[in-house]
């Protein structure tokens, strides 16, 4: 037995599915503070482990809609399921996750559109114009934790997407701050130069802010 444990760790170590959170008094999983484990780490004590487990998903019988999907994702988020219906659904993406993969995208690092085809149910049998796995309305930035607004057809996806596109949908953030906010105005707007990261058609980004509550430090 030791040795079928110990070759099981072996692989999982040189598979990359090891996360170690140093230190960590709260044993809930934090994946920024997480580092991937390599074979010869040392663990200390108060560290935490944590194993990616491969879902099969042809195995569960409520997820047979999404069974022909390519992305045999590892689940490891807590990503939670607020409302949800034949049509669309909204869950909470917790922060430290992107949307999708881009091409700075790590290795082994799961994104929500491969965490989506295994928390949410396909739609019911016989429903026409059937997406072959769920897909985002829209965009949250990495870092941001948040509800997104997911479709299961493709035309729940054209409304949403078209909803999110001319702005009919608000989005409102609530961010702790450390310092004092310019008192300038409440309007942040991108200018200047950067290197392009999305297309040349892209749409302007525009952020209306508002002090909710201040405290001294």
């Amino acid at each position: 037995v030791t040795c079928i444990l110990m070759k099981s760790a072996l692989k999982a170590s040189r598979d990359g599915s090891i996360l170690i959170q140093r230190h960590s008094n709260d044993k809930s999983l934090d994946i920024e503070t997480c580092k991937r484990g390599r074979v010869g780490d040392r663990i200390y004590p108060n560290d935490t482990l944590y194993r990616q487990i491969q879902l099969d998903m042809a195995s569960e019988q409520w997820h047979k809609a999404y069974a022909s999907s390519r992305h045999n994702a590892t689940l490891l988020h807590n990503v939670t399921v607020i409302y949800e219906d034949d049509y669309i659904a909204i869950v909470n993406k917790p922060g430290g996750v992107n949307m999708f993969p881009h091409s700075t995208h790590a290795s082994g690092e799961i994104t929500m559109k491969e965490i989506l085809p295994y928390v949410l149910r396909p739609p019911a049998d016989g429903m026409s114009d059937v997406l072959p796995i769920p897909e985002a309305a829209h965009r949250l930035d990495k870092l941001t934790s948040g509800l997104v607004v997911v479709a299961k057809t493709r035309p729940s996806l054209r409304y949403l997407s078209q909803l999110f596109q001319t702005r009919a949908i608000e989005k409102t953030y609530t961010a702790i701050c450390y310092g004092v906010p310019t008192p300038k105005g409440n309007e942040i707007e991108k200018d200047g130069w950067h290197s392009m990261t999305e297309p040349l058609d892209g749409k302007p980004a525009i952020t209306f802010w508002r002090v909710v509550q201040q405290w001294k430090h």
